[in-house]
């Protein structure tokens, strides 16, 4: 009774009423620290699951094109390479040859190009979407630039494709060459359309009061 006297003396209902709104804070700050788990929880076994649908899907797809992509190769080269092998992130990671499993870096620089374009070639079909190709075949002879001008054109029924070349003699017949004058011609009953960008890109000249680059670059401006 004495303790209890002289702790109401120094303020004991004060302190009891501290102590309660220090257990009311405690158990929100438990139940706050609760509901952080669980959307740690949440969004780990989102991120897990995207990971994870992501590699099924890359994967997927490189079974998906692994055929195709090997089928072509196999055409092109008469038959001198197998099946290839395709990473989740489609990189081409081995090559069968002679019975056995070849090194893409192994291959001829000609050869690494025509697989490339291969490669991009079907994944554009396989997405429907357009590809840029910029003289990819400058290290390959002519029998296979042939073979893929066939492709390429049977190719072009189903996508857009959008071929840059130094030598149009290659790609182009003698028919589908713009005239003398003109700067494009549509050609093979409109499946290729020929521009002469000679004639389309001008070189940018400026003028004596114009304001020099810092870095002395010429500056190009196109039109097309």
């Amino acid at each position: 009774a004495r303790a209890r006297g002289a702790l109401e003396q120094v303020g004991g209902a004060i302190v009891r009423e501290q102590q309660r709104d220090l257990a009311v804070a405690l158990q929100q700050a438990l139940e706050r620290e609760h509901e952080l788990e669980v959307e740690f929880d949440a969004w780990k076994l989102l991120l897990d699951t995207l990971r994870a649908s992501e590699a099924s899907e890359g994967a997927h797809l490189g079974r998906a094109l692994a055929g195709p992509i090997s089928g072509r190769f196999r055409q092109l080269t008469g038959g001198r390479y197998g099946h290839l092998e395709l990473g989740v992130h489609l990189q081409a990671t081995g090559l069968e040859a002679a019975g056995g499993l070849r090194e893409i870096g192994a291959l001829s620089a000609g050869t690494q190009d025509q697989l490339a374009t291969l490669l991009r070639l079907c994944v554009a079909e396989h997405l429907h979407s357009t590809i840029v190709l910029d003289d990819h075949l400058s290290h390959s002879d002519p029998a296979r630039v042939a073979w893929f001008n066939t492709i390429l054109r049977t190719s072009a029924q189903q996508i857009q494709i959008v071929f840059i070349t130094c030598r149009p003699t290659e790609v182009l017949s003698t028919s589908e060459f713009p005239a003398p004058g003109e700067s494009a011609v549509t050609g093979a009953g409109g499946l290729v359309r020929a521009i002469d960008l000679s004639t389309v890109i001008k070189r940018f000249a400026p003028t004596a009061s114009a304001t020099p680059s810092k870095t002395g670059a010429t500056a190009l401006a196109s039109t097309t």
